[in-house]
């Protein structure tokens, strides 16, 4: 008889800690995706975001002078100056470079992002964002 009641209290224990668990997972589930929600709503968004990383080798320097080269031509050229905020990050010269594009039309802002891209299209090391937030911004 004792082993019954033991084995009943230890399946009780058991059903009822696996419960709690699965509560806790859906609870984290719906907390993380109103972050999200949340952050996609913020008025700190950027229109485009490029990342310079690395894999232990420093960043990609080729992509980076590629950039530069590209903004300094194509700000010459549209006779403006896009606002960019740098966020450098990392140990090997990983930077963030957020641009709001708010000096553009929306199709300037289109045509200046697939240009970019472009003229990018060998970079190694090198993600975009669009409408995000500056994901490494100190405060």
């Amino acid at each position: 008889m004792k082993r019954y009641l033991l084995a009943a209290l230890v399946l009780a224990i058991a059903f009822s800690s696996c419960r709690h668990k699965k509560e806790v997972v859906q609870a984290t589930t719906v907390a993380s995706s109103d972050v999200k929600a949340d952050s996609l709503n913020k008025t700190d968004n950027y229109r485009f975001i490029i990342s310079f990383y690395s894999i232990g080798s420093g960043r990609d320097v080729v992509a980076y002078q590629k950039f530069n080269a590209y903004m300094a031509d194509y700000q010459k050229q549209k006779n403006l100056t896009i606002a960019t905020e740098e966020t450098p990050w990392g140990r090997e010269g990983e930077v963030d470079y957020c641009m709001g594009l708010t000096e553009l039309a929306e199709i300037e802002q289109r045509e200046f992002i697939t240009n970019l891209k472009s003229a990018l299209t060998d970079a190694k090391w090198v993600h975009y964002f669009e409408n995000a937030p500056c994901r490494n911004k100190r405060r």
